[in-house]
């Protein structure tokens, strides 16, 4: 699908009211590339994209506006939705409702123990994710994906794999759209419930800012996918982010809060932060 853009301002608001996916290079809105974050980017040797968009003024960002358009995976930045779904649909009463461990070692002590929604979140534990997404169920799952028009909104078979294998896909912009209406809590979700989401993603705050957000990391083929998503509030000023990048090495992973935290920083965001 094409968009025809009058002004930068006015697609956001027609994108996120319309439910229209953003998974094609014709759906990128109008902005400015930041020659400074393309340095950033090549210091440390990533392949990726970076968007920031601006609510107040309309305005976006970019680096790599070609690949922030595309869509992958969405791995574990699928728990922000599947958390909201969740709380919505009463699969969990709470996100202190305890999930038993089935007993299975993964690999990581920290997901090999019971489970909330609060420390899954934290730990992005998988398992426990899987288990709220059979909860739901695929009927209430995709109807939540439908309605909020989240990514390609393609479930397939498997109710408790399809943002993990590729199935649900999501470009940088998209996302973007999305945390735009859950920062502002305009998602038809209750306000209670993105409150709690809020909760469960502040990630770090400081001098008069916070910041919001969460990790992904997957399989997209024959690469491996790295994400880091959310929103910061500093003072009166709002942004909304999503950094996109290939990982080669495990060691990479870290890059994606890294270059994330260094581009807000650089845009005033973070002040006194480390």
């Amino acid at each position: 699908m094409k968009y025809l853009f009058f002004t930068t301002a006015l697609f956001l608001p027609l994108l996120l009211l319309t439910g229209c996916k953003t998974s094609t290079a014709s759906s990128s809105p109008a902005g400015t590339d930041n020659p400074e974050w393309a340095k950033e980017f090549s210091q440390l040797g990533v392949d990726g994209t970076f968007v920031l968009y601006d609510p107040s003024s309309g305005k976006w960002q970019f680096h790599n506006r070609e690949r922030a358009a595309r869509a992958f995976l969405p791995a574990s930045t699928f728990k922000i939705f599947n958390s909201l779904v969740g709380l919505q649909t009463k699969a969990v009463a709470n996100d202190s409702v305890l999930f038993k461990w089935d007993g299975k070692v993964r690999g990581w002590e920290k997901w090999d123990m019971d489970q909330t929604m609060k420390t899954a979140f934290q730990y992005s534990c998988v398992w426990y994710y899987q288990e709220l997404a059979r909860r739901i169920g695929t009927e209430k799952m995709q109807h939540w994906l439908d309605k909020v028009g989240y990514g390609n909104a393609q479930i397939g078979n498997k109710v408790d794999e399809f943002w993990l294998d590729g199935t649900l896909t999501i470009s940088a912009i998209a996302q973007v759209a999305f945390l735009t209406k859950l920062e502002a809590m305009k998602l038809p979700f209750s306000k209670s419930v993105q409150a709690n989401v809020h909760r469960l993603m502040l990630a770090e705050e400081g001098q008069d800012w916070k910041l919001y957000g969460k990790t992904g990391w997957g399989d997209h083929g024959n690469r491996q996918i790295g994400w880091y998503v959310g929103f910061l509030r500093s003072g009166t000023a709002k942004r909304i982010f999503a950094l996109n990048m290939d990982i080669y090495e495990d060691e990479d992973a870290e890059y994606r809060k890294v270059l994330s935290r260094k581009i807000l920083k650089a845009e005033g965001l973070m002040p006194g932060a480390e």
